[in-house]
């Protein structure tokens, strides 16, 4: 998944890079068109899974044998078989519409915020096992105050309580989408680190990190995909962005749960 976001984040810059000068050298304006914008995100993610492809970055027997552990991991059937009760729950009243809209919104966040706060606890657990933990695994320390934090935004609104650096520099919205924009990122590159962090003594947990970041990196393109559009998240996005985000809950939880019951080597 490093590799993956590397190859990406370079793909990206250059695609937009040229395609800006040629847009303003050539026809001399800047081309901001929502075509233009899914072209700038979908064709690097395209070309970046090519070039894994064609230079075998990943072997698919052996991602086969990891996604057929996880699921053979209670708790992650268990989550799994609850996230599908959520969506089935809120598609009866539909969405986006009225008071619907808000009860949707509450239930997705206590359900994700309840996976947050079991993650971190886990995750905590798992480091308070020996003192040493605590140095030699930084990236699980820091994927545990991500997930605490994650778990404490629906109940103290921490977010909105926080100082506002850009007031009257960029529309509210914007504001807003450029926190958890920035939020996201971060636990993007937490969870990448942390799988990288477990992957000699537990495979299939670095495996449920790496899940959780690909699906988080896939949630991050469904919302920069709807910020042209009106309004903001319009079905199908809504959808596709609420299946993706209990995903990631859901993994990220049964990976802490393996990480906590995994034996440390006697050395550490």
């Amino acid at each position: 998944m490093t590799w993956f976001l590397a190859v990406w984040a370079c793909l990206t810059a250059a695609l937009a890079g040229t395609t800006a000068v040629l847009t303003i050298a050539v026809f001399r304006h800047l081309d901001l068109r929502y075509v233009t914008l899914v072209q700038l995100l979908i064709i690097p993610t395209v070309q970046t899974l090519v070039v894994g492809w064609v230079r075998r970055q990943w072997s698919l027997s052996q991602l086969a044998r990891a996604a057929r552990a996880a699921l053979r991991q209670r708790l992650f059937k268990a989550l799994l078989i609850l996230d599908l009760g959520v969506l089935c729950i809120d598609s009866l009243g539909g969405w986006f519409t009225g008071d619907i809209a808000e009860d949707r919104c509450r239930l997705i966040a206590a359900w994700s915020a309840l996976k947050a706060a079991g993650a971190g606890a886990l995750l905590l657990a798992a480091l308070l096992r020996t003192g040493r933990s605590w140095r030699t695994r930084p990236w699980l320390l820091a994927l545990a105050v991500c997930a605490l934090a994650v778990a404490a935004e629906p109940m103290f609104h921490w977010l909105g309580a926080a100082p506002d650096l850009l007031h009257g520099l960029v529309p509210k919205a914007l504001r807003w989408l450029i926190i958890y924009g920035s939020l996201a990122v971060l636990g993007l590159i937490v969870l990448v680190r942390s799988a990288s962090t477990v992957r000699d003594a537990d495979p299939v947990a670095a495996f449920l990190f790496d899940l959780a970041a690909a699906l988080l990196f896939a949630l991050l393109l469904v919302v920069a995909l709807s910020l042209a559009l009106h309004p903001f998240l319009s079905d199908p996005w809504a959808t596709f962005a609420a299946v993706l985000a209990l995903l990631c809950g859901s993994s990220a939880c049964a990976g802490s749960l393996l990480v906590c019951s995994t034996r440390r080597p006697s050395g550490e």
